[in-house]
């Protein structure tokens, strides 16, 4: 297993989700919700991921995460525009596969305009 893969910034300030979740457009899919909103770092794409109680307990919830900050860092580093993004998992997220997962974050980022819908670099 790879473990030196590139990280993806991530959103780690309180000022910053609440800039995100005030200016930010929202894009649903069954298994979650994505926050999107012009970046804070003109240069980079950051990402944050949010698994509530909601979603199970704590080795369920870490597992979604995990699942989710994969899919995420395939997508962004084949390519993105700049934005700051929230992933928040919805509680049908624990009973979902990695597979369908991806496919979701690829649908609400494409949708957002943060990944081409071909998965490549957006114009």
């Amino acid at each position: 297993m790879v473990r030196d893969l590139a990280r993806v910034p991530s959103i780690r300030l309180q000022r910053d989700f609440r800039r995100i979740f005030a200016r930010g457009r929202r894009f649903g899919s069954r298994n979650l919700t994505a926050v999107v909103a012009e970046p804070g770092d003109p240069a980079t794409v950051r990402i944050a991921f949010v698994t509530s109680r909601k979603v199970g307990k704590a080795v369920r919830r870490n597992r979604v995460r995990r699942r989710l900050r994969h899919a995420a860092w395939e997508l962004v580093s084949a390519g993105a525009r700049p934005h700051d993004v929230i992933l928040i998992a919805r509680p049908s997220a624990a009973d979902s596969d990695y597979v369908t997962l991806r496919s979701e974050v690829h649908s609400v980022l494409a949708r957002a305009g943060v990944i081409a819908p071909d998965g490549g670099t957006p114009t």
